[in-house]
C-alpha cells in the first residue's frame, strides 16, 4: 500500500496575501482542489491559473486511509492539465470543463499523462506550454511543448518528440519553468533533475 498524498488525493489551491515582501503570508482563502499550479498570469485583463488535477475510477479518497498500489497508479495516470480564469487576482477563478491537453496513443512518448504545466504568454496572446509525460509506469519523465493562439487554448503540440531526451534510461527531468527573456529574445527553461532507479538525472 502507498500513502495517499496531497498531489493525488487532497490537493487544494489557496490564496495568501502580504503587504510587503518581508514576513509571513497570512492565509486568505482556498478556492479549488488541484496541485502543481503556476503563479496566475495576467493577459488582456484576465488572470490564468494553470494547474494539474486528476479523476478517480471509484470513490474519491478522503486523504486519510491507505490505498492500493493499483489504485494509486490508476489515479496517477489520469492526471491532466487544466486552467482556471478570473477577472481579478482574488477570484473567482472558473475552471474549464475539459483538460487543455490530452495524452496521445501509445505510439508516442506522452501516452500516459499530461501534467506539470508551465506557460509563457506572449504580448499577442500566443501561449507556449511545457508539460511532463512518459510512455508508461517506470519509464523516464520527459518534457514536451505545445502552443495556442490564446492563453486558454486550444493547444497543439509543436513536435511529436520530447524537447529533451536521454539515451540513459535512468536520466529524467520534471517540474519545468519557462519564460521569455525580452532582452535576449530567447525562451528560457529551468527544470529539476529527478531521481530514478537510484540515479540522478
Amino acid at each position: 500500500k502507498v500513502r495517499k498524498d496531497s498531489l493525488r488525493y487532497a490537493g487544494n489551491v489557496g490564496h495568501k496575501v502580504i503587504r510587503n515582501t518581508v514576513g509571513i503570508f497570512p492565509y486568505h482563502s482556498a478556492f479549488m482542489g488541484a496541485d502543481r499550479i503556476e503563479i496566475p498570469q495576467e493577459y488582456n485583463g484576465k488572470f490564468y491559473l494553470y494547474y494539474m488535477g486528476t479523476t478517480y475510477g471509484g470513490d474519491i479518497p478522503t486523504g486519510i486511509n491507505d490505498v492500493s498500489q493499483v489504485y494509486g497508479e490508476e489515479t496517477w495516470n489520469r492526471k491532466r492539465i487544466g486552467v482556471a480564469v478570473a477577472d481579478d487576482i482574488n477570484g473567482e477563478f472558473v475552471r474549464r470543463d475539459t483538460p487543455l491537453l490530452e495524452p496521445r496513443d501509445c505510439r508516442y512518448w506522452d501516452c500516459t499523462i499530461t501534467t506539470n504545466p508551465s506557460v509563457a504568454i506572449m504580448p499577442n496572446g500566443k501561449t507556449y506550454m511545457i508539460y511532463k509525460s512518459r510512455s508508461s509506469v517506470g519509464k523516464p519523465l520527459k518534457l514536451g511543448i505545445a502552443v495556442a493562439d490564446q492563453p486558454d487554448g486550444p493547444f497543439e503540440r509543436l513536435s511529436d518528440k520530447p524537447i529533451l531526451d536521454f539515451a540513459d534510461s535512468n536520466m529524467h527531468i520534471e517540474d519545468p519553468f519557462i519564460w521569455y527573456d525580452e532582452q535576449k529574445k530567447k525562451f528560457c527553461l529551468i527544470t529539476k533533475d529527478d531521481v530514478k532507479n537510484g540515479a540522478y538525472g
